[in-house]
């Protein structure tokens, strides 16, 4: 049985830390954090990325017997077969798979004919049939489709046709996000055409239900596309639609106004709900901030919550049944911890789960709110948990849809962002689950240091259980840096005690020298996980900081440069890195086998103003003469840097003079053509120009 809320406040107000002393009497499978990831689903809890499966798992539905079904796919453009680069094909790839409750993919499921369909939503109809909504691509043009599968999935014949239905009103591109069932058998579909939100009726049959709307469709205003965050619908209690949204604000006082988000409401026969916000919308906007709305669910009461992106940083909030923001809930948490919140599911006690992204950080990270807003303490580590999945250099797991198990656990599906948007399925213990060993791996997979901080460290986390001892090796690998000059290698073992979930540190001792230098890496890699526990982001790319803060490391962009006599020689320099304050640098001609009447050696200063940080190319005009000789060369060197900018490792280039007079050998020394002149009168005019 689930514990209720009350219950749950009072263990964490007192009551937990007896129960924690009585847990070490009990065994680790009749204890656990809930949250931990399922160490009786896949690997560890997890599986993924799946490789074979192009795009990522948008959505999730639970079958009778605790299978799953899980959909997504990929949308976009390839270059024509017939006209190369010239122009593009649109295209459209996807699937749907059914996993065992073991976390097992069913090679026997098999569905033929949606293929070319990108699954956005999938919903389980009471009899067990599988509606999928998303876009397919005929003609080159994308189509709003929808398609129902028999419980063993194969398209249903009595559906539209040949268990898919196609519609594009038009030529403009159509297509579906999410779709709500009604008990009727009604089918409702939000989507897009082109920029417009719209939202499509079908019957049971697949036929468009002509009451509804303006002959089954309603169509909204003017909307703006957002890939990562398409529209989102579900239905009330009271048989209407909530459907997100996003718009440019209307702020007069901004020239850019920013993207906003909107839910609108509409009655069940699609007609704008005017008892619902301002004239059918409700608008969640911040002044002059850009807001994006992911999900979209409601409470057993009817109130809305809505999660998604504020201004850069992860938001989740309530509205009342008609559209006003409930003042009473308040999820600071969400905006403390996540960088974007993607997906959110509310449980029939009240509690709020949510999933997103903490930039840099490994891992997708869930939290569990009360009903006020507050986090769950008996959620995870107080409240939070991550998802982190096995990865060379940092996992990026995007969760898209979470279902809630009867036990108070929970499935995840999403795509790796770092596996080329790959799907992956996680399972979280609920109140009553199976302690789990969890998943250790690096926190940050890129870490700066410096010679000045005479060390570099890296993070090790423990996450989604803590159930008996664990242990990892790591050891350092070089990627450019040496080993002997620029860091000290070391390698060794990580140990974690039973319940132990706290970080463990890697330190790397980092080389100073006097001599300037470029930005260098190396490598920290996790290996050989014992005691149960599975790899995460196994590997840190640690960067030697490039000399030249924090004004700029100034070099000039080497490499073979060849010019004739009469020309000019372009030299890029760069400032790079970093860019407080105005700083200088001189560029200086100096000769080698050519003389300085060969070039023009006057000093050329480059200045950079303060935060800029663009290259600078300077021409060196080459002298035309008459006399036959061979191929000469010369030197450019940076000097005299000001502002505290550092002169870089790269900061010369080797020019070599290719002569022009051979050929005019046979016709005397005396020949001067008029291409000479002219080449003399651009080399003097660059003289004049940089003076």
């Amino acid at each position: 049985m689930r514990l209720s809320v009350a219950i749950r406040v009072q263990l964490t107000r007192g009551i937990r830390p007896i129960a924690a002393l009585a847990s070490a009497l009990l065994s680790p499978l009749c204890w656990s954090a809930p949250g931990d990831l399922d160490p009786a689903f896949g690997e560890v809890g997890r599986v993924g990325p799946l490789f074979d499966l192009g795009g990522p798992a948008w959505s999730l539905e639970l079958q009778d017997n605790d299978e799953l079904l899980f959909g997504g796919g990929r949308y976009g453009q390839m270059p024509g077969q017939d006209c190369g680069l010239r122009c593009f094909s649109l295209f459209a790839r996807g699937y749907i798979r059914r996993m065992s409750a073991a976390g097992a993919t069913d090679p026997a499921f098999s569905i033929s004919g949606i293929d070319g369909v990108q699954v956005l939503d999938i919903a389980r109809q009471p009899d067990g049939k599988v509606i999928g909504v998303g876009r397919s691509v005929q003609d080159n043009r994308s189509k709003l489709t929808v398609f129902r599968l028999e419980s063993d999935g194969a398209l249903d014949p009595t559906f539209g046709d040949a268990g898919i239905v196609r519609y594009a009103a038009d030529e403009s591109p159509h297509a579906a996000s999410a779709v709500a069932l009604d008990p009727d058998g009604r089918i409702v579909v939000a989507g897009t055409r082109d920029t417009q939100l719209i939202v499509l009726a079908l019957d049971a049959n697949g036929d468009v239900d002509a009451a509804f709307g303006d002959a089954g469709l309603y169509s909204g205003p003017v909307a703006h596309i957002v890939v990562s965050a398409p529209p989102r619908i579900l239905r009330t209690a009271l048989g209407g639609y909530r459907i997100t949204a996003h718009h440019i604000s209307s702020a007069l006082d901004n020239p850019r106004p920013p993207l906003v988000c909107r839910v609108l409401g509409l009655t069940a026969s699609g007609l704008e709900d005017a008892s619902f916000g301002v004239d059918g919308y409700a608008l969640l906007d911040a002044p002059n901030v850009q807001v994006s709305c992911n999900s979209l669910v409601a409470q057993p009461d009817g109130r809305l919550l809505i999660a998604g992106n504020e201004g850069g940083r992860g938001f989740a909030v309530r509205l009342a049944t008609d559209g006003r923001r409930d003042t009473s809930f308040s999820a600071d948490a969400v905006a403390a911890a996540m960088t974007e919140a993607t997906a959110m599911a509310v449980d029939g006690d009240g509690s709020i789960l949510v999933a997103g992204g903490s930039g840099g950080v490994s891992g997708a990270m869930i939290v569990r709110l009360l009903a006020s807003g507050e986090l769950d303490p008996l959620f995870g580590n107080a409240g939070t948990t991550w998802v982190d999945l096995a990865a060379d250099f940092g996992s990026a797991p995007v969760v898209r849809d979470i279902k809630l198990l009867p036990d108070g656990g929970a499935l995840l599906a999403g795509g790796d962002e770092s596996a080329a948007r790959t799907p992956f399925i996680a399972r979280l213990v609920g109140d009553d689950g199976r302690a789990g060993p969890g998943v250790v791996g690096v926190m940050r997979s890129s870490v700066v240091a410096s010679e000045q901080d005479g060390q570099a460290v890296v993070i090790v986390r423990r996450t989604g259980g803590a159930s008996g001892a664990v242990s990892v090796s790591y050891g350092t690998t070089p990627s450019g840096a040496s080993a002997e000059e620029d860091y000290t290698a070391v390698e060794g073992q990580l140990h974690w005690a039973d319940g132990d979930a706290s970080d463990q540190h890697i330190v790397v001792p980092i080389a100073a020298d006097n001599a300037p230098e470029l930005g260098e890496q190396f490598e920290v890699v996790l290996a050989n996980p014992q005691g149960g526990a599975a790899l995460g982001s196994r590997a840190a790319v640690v960067e030697i900081a490039a000399d030249g803060g924090p004004s700029g490391l100034l070099g000039i962009e080497v490499g073979a440069s060849t010019v004739s006599e009469g020309d000019a020689v372009q030299v890029t320099v760069r400032r790079d890195h970093y860019w407080l304050g105005a700083v200088s640098v001189t560029l200086t001609a100096t000769a080698g086998t050519a003389s300085s009447a060969d070039f023009d050696s006057e000093p050329i200063t480059v200045s950079w103003p303060d935060g800029d940080t663009e290259p600078r190319v300077v021409a060196v005009a080459i002298t035309d003469d008459n006399d036959d000789e061979q191929d000469e060369s010369f030197t450019v060197a940076l000097a005299q840097a000001t502002g505290g900018a550092v002169i870089g490792p790269l900061s010369s280039l080797s020019v070599t003079i290719s002569d022009n007079d051979a050929s005019n050998s046979g016709a005397g020394g005396g020949q001067f053509g008029w291409l000479s002149v002219m080449l003399l009168g651009a080399t003097g005019l660059r003289r004049w120009l940089r003076r």
